[in-house]
């Protein structure tokens, strides 16, 4: 009889054991995920701010690009205003060009704003995986604390479970 006693409190005792194993694997496997997440969500980041810097770049790229077609069209419309005879300088000519410049400028400043609306949402993209980044962080923080908690609480539990029996097996005798 002493020797099933004996086997039942080992048997507890391993089995506690592997139990808090299990929870600190667990704990570990979860935050060792969420690292990964967070890593992943870095990096993600990283990506957005370079969108934006190409955004920018291309706006800029964009806004030149109507700026010189728009002295494109000044010179064609001078050119083929003085090839008929019509003096460019003269007040109704010179309401055209400048209707022309004002919506080629118009034109170019739309390309900036453009890029800078596309620039400003990834900038809001990578502060959203810095911020998922953090949270994944923490998360894995309190992960592996979790796991230390459940740990200690099957500990107890456990240290619980073979006092009694113990005390049991002694009042019975067995021990």
């Amino acid at each position: 009889a002493s020797t099933l006693a004996a086997v039942s409190i080992a048997t507890s005792v391993v089995g506690t054991g592997v139990t808090m194993m299990g929870q600190q694997q667990q704990a570990r496997a979860q935050a060792a995920s969420s690292r990964y997440q967070a890593a992943v969500a870095r990096n993600n980041q990283q990506v957005a701010a370079w969108q934006a810097q190409d955004a920018i770049d291309r706006g800029a790229e964009r806004e030149k690009l109507k700026r010189l077609q728009t002295a494109a069209k000044l010179s064609t419309a001078r050119a083929t205003g003085a090839a008929r005879g019509v003096i460019v300088d003269e007040e109704s000519f010179g309401t055209i060009t400048e209707d022309i410049a004002e919506f080629g400028e118009l034109d170019a400043l739309n390309e900036a704003a453009n890029a800078e609306r596309e620039a400003y949402q990834m900038k809001v993209r990578a502060q959203g995986f810095a911020t998922d980044a953090v949270m994944l962080d923490t998360s894995a923080s309190n992960q592996i604390a979790a796991g230390r908690m459940a740990m200690m609480s099957t500990a107890i539990s456990g240290a619980s479970s073979v006092s009694g029996k113990w005390a049991g097996y002694k009042k019975q005798g067995i021990f």
